[in-house]
């Protein structure tokens, strides 16, 4: 946008003007305060030069605060080339965030632990001038958000010199009514209140930190008023360096300024200041190795480093919070819409491996009164998880079920169900079931799944449907919803499939790089033309991989291995099949279908497109017979 600021009595200065390449006339207009045109001025200015495409960036959420696990939508489609021209976009994200196009302007990312992440965007005009555009993204775990939205902080705060506001508060309060969705902060003028003390006094709402390396915290903070005069209100850690207690502290100060400041016993050290007459400031402090960094942000994920401070490798991050402090007695009062403390080691090995894999929420009706409703889990991860606390939210889908004092090995996979007694009578004892859920079910024509770990942060929170684009066979026609990748969005219909096996696939694991669990790796699709979310790509009722095993062709309905007939005359049997020459096939036969049962008839190698081998039996009793490929 445009903006007009005026200099002087008659002087003015214009922003916001992307100019074209060669002659652009600017004509500004003065209007007086009924909206009339008192004055015209007419600009030209020559450009030598194609002008670089403007980037506009909207995002949701806009904050570019983003809980783990959720979507962040960024929208490009507002940028433009000053020139006229199409643009064309490259979108980048560190660490292991993932990016989906759903259109060349807009990507949507997803995160997999909490962290700090740089979301990069390149725009090129079809000059081939490029502009490109950065966005700092705070990607956190639910249990360190903290919107100050409920009426009590929560577990986990601890008070220094600063208590809930009642009647017969003391020399500062705090409270999370006066402004709802705000902590405010009130220092009294009873008396000083500084950092540089033997016995400081200042108010201090800490989070513990202890165990925390690379570390990040961040708030939003403003003046109830304009307050001008002695404080500084913000940020704090405290860290142990070399035995001895160092206090960092970073915030607005005296209305003028964002100041960084370190505080060893009575002696204060000014680290970094830069003027700053806003009312209110986004402020963080990042621990990155042996670095803490003092960051102000300038626009939602634009920030500026204020300073960096050198400590040592092994020091020690004890404590962090909010904090003001008034080294002279004075009346102060301040309010924080968030703290959020981001550490992407705290993140719980169920958040970051436990998955539900597959949903059986419309079982086909067997007509015998059975209720069949599972959720499959499985440990996606290389070591043990710990299920105390692990829940499904009350009502999401059914009502509340907590685990107590189970584990789940790695690669295991086990079942919550509707009734343990009536799933075992139809898929055996040989699938763990972890729990029941008492009242409620899964419901037919979707809902929401919630699942948390034991501090509350979100390990699932999807909702799936019965209709389109959602695979439709798994509503009372004998499919279950398995998930295809485990690390996609539950909440796209296009991560989900509707199981081949009627009654569902639960305990069985899909093969790592297997999306569509055919025995064929995602390579082995590439390289056959084969579908890797269809497990039969040419329909013929043979699974892909077992095509490729075979020599048959997985893109040819006609071509497919497969016994044809298995005819007897007297005591000889004829058996004949799907061939493909070169090939060595075993016939075998078994009386009874038992695993240890199976005898081999022979082997022959196939000379043409079917091959019949005779089986020569010593009676008449009713035989099963199969037919191996090497």
């Amino acid at each position: 946008d445009v903006e007009v600021q005026f200099t002087g009595q008659t002087e003015w200065a214009a922003s916001g003007v992307y100019l074209r390449q060669g002659r652009n006339e600017l004509e500004f207009q003065a209007l007086d305060s009924e909206g009339l045109v008192v004055g015209t001025d007419v600009v030209v200015i020559n450009k030598a030069g194609t002008a670089p495409p403007v980037v506009d960036l909207d995002s949701s959420p806009s904050s570019l605060n983003v809980p783990v696990h959720s979507t962040l939508v960024v929208d490009g489609g507002a940028s433009f080339d000053p020139e006229g021209t199409d643009l064309s976009y490259r979108w980048e994200v560190d660490g292991d965030a993932i990016l989906e196009n759903p259109s060349p302007e807009i990507v949507n990312v997803r995160f997999p632990r909490p962290g700090l992440y740089v979301l990069t965007v390149t725009v090129e005009d079809q000059d081939a001038t490029e502009t490109v555009t950065t966005r700092e993204i705070t990607v956190y775990s639910e249990s360190e958000w903290h919107p100050f939205s409920d009426q009590t902080l929560g577990e986990g705060w601890v008070e220094e010199n600063v208590e809930v506001r009642h009647d017969y508060s003391g020399s500062a309060w705090y409270s999370l009514n006066d402004r709802p969705g705000e902590l405010t902060l009130k220092l009294n003028d009873d008396s000083a209140k500084s950092m540089r003390t033997v016995n400081p006094q200042y108010p201090v709402l800490w989070r513990d930190l202890a165990g925390a390396e690379d570390v990040l915290l961040q708030t939003d903070l403003s003046l109830s008023s304009i307050q001008q005069g002695g404080f500084i209100a913000g940020l704090i850690v405290r860290v142990i360096e070399d035995g001895q207690e160092v206090t960092y502290a970073f915030g607005m100060e005296n209305g003028d300024f964002l100041r960084a400041r370190k505080i060893v016993g009575t002696t204060e050290t000014r680290l970094g200041s830069v003027t700053w007459a806003e009312g209110a400031a986004v402020v963080r402090i990042r621990r990155v190795g042996s670095g803490l960094h003092f960051d102000y942000r300038v626009s939602p994920g634009t920030w500026e480093t204020l300073h960096s401070e050198d400590i040592d490798a092994e020091a020690s991050l004890e404590r962090g919070g909010i904090f003001a402090s008034t080294p002279s007695a004075l009346m102060a009062r301040f309010e924080f819409d968030y703290f959020v403390v981001v550490d992407s080691a705290s993140e719980s090995a169920a958040v970051e491996d436990l998955r539900i894999t597959e949903v059986m929420y419309h079982p086909l009706d067997l007509g015998v009164g059975y209720d069949l409703e599972f959720i499959e889990l499985a440990n996606t991860g290389s070591s043990s998880i710990d299920l105390s606390g692990v829940r499904f939210e009350d009502g999401n889908p059914f009502s509340g079920l907590v685990f107590d004092g189970l584990e789940l090995a790695a690669g295991e996979i086990a079942v919550v169900t509707a009734n343990p007694s009536d799933f075992r009578a139809i898929y055996g004892e040989g699938i763990r079931v972890l729990a029941s859920w008492g009242d409620g079910g899964i419901s037919n024509g979707g809902e929401s799944i919630v699942l948390v770990d034991a501090g509350g942060d979100i390990i699932h929170d999807f909702e799936y449907s019965d209709d389109l684009p959602w695979p439709v066979e798994a509503d009372g026609e004998g499919s279950s919803l398995e998930v295809i990748d485990t690390e996609g969005n539950y909440n796209d219909p296009s991560n989900w499939r509707a199981s081949l096996v009627l009654g569902g696939t639960p305990g069985i694991v899909t093969s790592e790089g297997d999306l569509d669990n055919d025995g064929l790796d995602d390579v082995g699709e590439a390289l056959a033309g084969t579908d890797p979310l269809n497990p039969d790509s040419d329909g013929d009722g043979a699974l892909d991989g077992s095509e490729v095993d075979a020599g048959t062709d997985p893109l040819d309905l006609l071509s497919v291995f497969k016994l044809i007939e298995v005819t007897r005359v007297g005591d000889t049997t004829r058996a004949s099949w799907n061939s493909v020459p070169g090939r060595s096939y075993t016939l075998q036969v078994s009386p009874d279908l038992t695993p240890d049962s199976w005898a081999d008839v022979g082997t022959v190698e196939a000379s043409r497109g079917i091959t019949v081998l005779p089986h020569v039996s010593a009676d008449g009793q009713e035989l099963y017979y199969r037919v191996v490929v090497e």
